[in-house]
């Protein structure tokens, strides 16, 4: 039996305000309704989550700012509670669906009624129908065989002497940290260190007081110290991926010999270079990176410490699949491997462009649909802004260049940046902006930008097809925490009783005080972990060991279907009547994707309707015995749409999907 086990070092939780205002909700509320023939239910706990979003429950993690996600560690004296309040709320949903029984008249008994819902899976097997020359998608299938199907078996090389023919060839990087034995300890010594120069000239009384402080962050346990080091723990491997991607290019770049792309790819790993010592500058403020467009605000050097910033380039590694994580047994090192793949400026299904370079283009466009109606909205609402303000800077940081010069490689995007860009970007005025994104776009055309795309594309395409085996490279860094992460004002940290800025409390912003490079005696850093990235091949070998097959499907009578429906009904009713009024199935209404909600709002509405749902399904399903439930979700774009109800929808089924499956 698992047992759920009180941690103190853990964020408490304490569901208890949000799970009486579901109750109290429901209560109000019918919750089910049965269509008149009694082949289909409807479950409206949408409008429960909604009702209690706008009751504004307390958020479950107690008091703890710095926690992103917690596990079931319940504050004292609340698992109890959680599990009576879990068992009300279940026994209030069988109410409603003995009341909603009732009403129908027909049937009494929960179990009974609920096989009635059902249908044998026989019932889907058939020819597409059509309507009006229309494919119904009511969820008839044809369950056709499949035959002559093949089966390889690979191996991996393990010796370049292998015989064997190489069938696949995959790119992998491995991410190695070393941790100090004592983090504290060394933190301490850091900050001493600091105090010593920064504060030489306070006086006792002072001193004293900055003693009590480190005294303080040393022994409490949720101190500003274990904040940073959770910081590092969570947040770091996010830059190391980052600086990974340009070791990468590195990595292709020492396998040419020659090729027209070379010299960009070699431009390319350059800027980046130069990118990452610009916004690592300790000499600016962080002030003289902030923007603005159409409301929105922006930090460059905040933006590109994350590591997708580099993403929306045409050309960019992407360090993707998660291979392993190891740990040492001393708990000193660990080790994270993923895969590698090569963005090389495909098209952009969702939007229909031909390539990632043309797609942010027309994002820069003021004149393009998309900007002009992102515009017009509220700027809290669209991400637009902030996507242009990122997309203008990072191209012409590396787009950007000067024909009198011999070679790109002469060309310091820096200066124009400064004097061409930046002071526009800092101004109040949007029409000056709007200005600028159009320069920029003409530019990018004046300079054949595209061209020179195509030809690195082309360039990386033949060192990856390339079949001689490439060795391991190794490139050894250092990860660094800046002491500008420190406060200077002696009256602030005396104030506050601790010594670092009140951005720890927002991990994510702190990525900037984080600094990955070669080994550095330069004396303005807090605190400084080894590490070590390197990247290799991993060649998988055909066998000897194949099998030919024929496969169909075996639809044993007996086995029933309960389809459940999750659709926005404002716009997928009209869907949902054309292809499934005729089946048996569960509707479960969700909000539509253009009701917007503030952060908080949307936490309460993901939580309640995901736990509502499976509540709802638990009861339902209960005493029935195999029985297939397929969820269904109608997409109501592209099914690559990143609106926050697409995604919400498609991890809330993932999630259920794996509930269901322990039922």
């Amino acid at each position: 039996m698992n047992k759920i086990v009180v941690s103190p070092d853990l964020a408490y939780l304490d569901y208890s305000d949000l799970l009486n205002k579901i109750l109290g909700i429901l209560k109000q509320k019918s919750l089910f309704s049965i269509s008149p023939d009694g082949c289909r239910m409807r479950i409206d706990i949408e409008e429960v989550a909604t009702e209690v979003m706008r009751l504004n429950p307390s958020n479950p993690l107690v008091n703890d700012r710095s926690a992103r996600a917690a596990t079931l560690n319940f504050s004292p004296n609340t698992h109890d509670l959680f599990r009576k309040q879990i068992e009300k709320i279940a026994i209030e949903i069988q109410d409603k669906l003995t009341l909603a029984m009732q009403k129908n008249g027909e049937y009494h008994d929960r179990v009974e009624f609920i096989r009635t819902l059902t249908s044998d899976i026989n019932e889907f097997q058939g020819n597409y129908r059509e309507d009006n020359k229309t494919r119904l998608l009511d969820l008839t299938y044809p369950f056709p065989e499949a035959t002559n199907l093949k089966k390889q078996r690979l191996t991996v090389r393990q010796n370049d002497n292998s015989k064997n023919q190489q069938l696949l060839k995959a790119h992998k990087v491995k991410i190695h940290v070393d941790k100090p034995c004592d983090f504290t300890t060394t933190l301490i010594k850091g900050i001493n260190n600091y105090i010593n120069i920064k504060f030489a000239d306070v006086d006792q009384e002072d001193k004293e007081d900055l003693e009590y402080v480190i005294s303080n962050l040393e022994k409490s346990h949720n101190s500003d110290i274990y904040k940073l080091q959770n910081l590092l723990n969570q947040e770091t491997l996010g830059k190391l991926k980052k600086f990974a991607k340009i070791k990468y290019l590195e990595f292709l770049l020492e396998q040419v010999e020659e090729g027209e792309g070379k010299l960009y790819l070699q431009d390319l790993i350059r800027r980046l270079k130069l990118l990452e010592d610009y916004i690592n500058d300790t000499s600016k403020a962080d002030g003289d990176y902030q923007v603005s467009y159409a409301g929105a605000t922006v930090n460059y050097r905040e933006l590109f410490s994350r590591s997708e910033a580099y993403d929306i380039l045409p050309i960019i590694p992407l360090i993707e699949g998660y291979l392993g994580e190891v740990e040492s047994p001393q708990k000193d090192a660990i080790e994270f491997t993923f895969g590698i793949k090569m963005k090389l400026d495909g098209k952009v299904q969702a939007h229909q462009k031909n390539s990632s370079f043309d797609y942010h283009l027309d994002l820069l466009n003021p004149d393009g649909e998309e900007h002009k109606t992102a515009i017009a909205e509220s700027s809290k609402k669209s991400p637009l802004p902030r996507k242009v303000l990122k997309t203008v800077f990072l191209y012409c940081f590396i787009f950007e260049s000067n024909e009198s010069m011999g070679s790109d490689l002469e060309y310091n995007p820096i200066e124009f940046l400064e004097n061409k860009i930046l002071p526009t970007l800092k101004g109040n005025d949007d029409q000056a902006k709007k200005r600028l994104f159009k320069n920029c776009i003409k530019r990018f055309e004046e300079l054949k930008i595209k061209e020179k795309i195509n030809k690195t594309k082309e360039l990386i395409k033949n060192i990856i097809k390339r079949k001689t085996p490439y060795p391991v490279r190794h490139y050894p860094l250092h990860i660094s925490v800046k002491e500008s992460i420190l406060e200077n004002d002696l009256d602030t940290i005396i104030k506050r009783t601790t010594f670092f800025k009140e951005v720890l409390q927002k991990p994510k912003e702190c990525l900037q005080y984080i600094n990955l490079g070669e080994a550095t005696t330069q004396g303005n850093l807090l605190i400084t972990l080894p590490a070590n990235i390197s990247i290799s091949e991993i060649h998988f070998l055909k066998t000897e060991d194949q099998q030919i097959f024929d496969m169909k499907y075996d639809l044993v009578p007996g086995i029933k279907v309960l389809p459940v429906l999750f659709l926005s009904m404002k716009e997928g009713q009209k869907f949902y009547h054309q292809h499934l009024k005729s089946r048996r199935l569960l509707i479960f209404p969700h909000r539509s994707e253009t009701d917007q909600l503030e952060t908080n709002q949307e936490f309460i509405y993901k939580i309640t309707y995901s736990l509502l749902t499976y509540i709802c399904l638990y009861v339902i399903l209960e005493n029935q015995s195999k029985i297939f439930v397929p969820l269904l979700r109608i997409h109501q774009k592209e099914k690559t749409d990143n609106a926050p109800i697409e995604n919400f929808s498609w991890r809330k089924f993932r999630t259920i999907g794996n509930l269901l499956s322990n039922l």
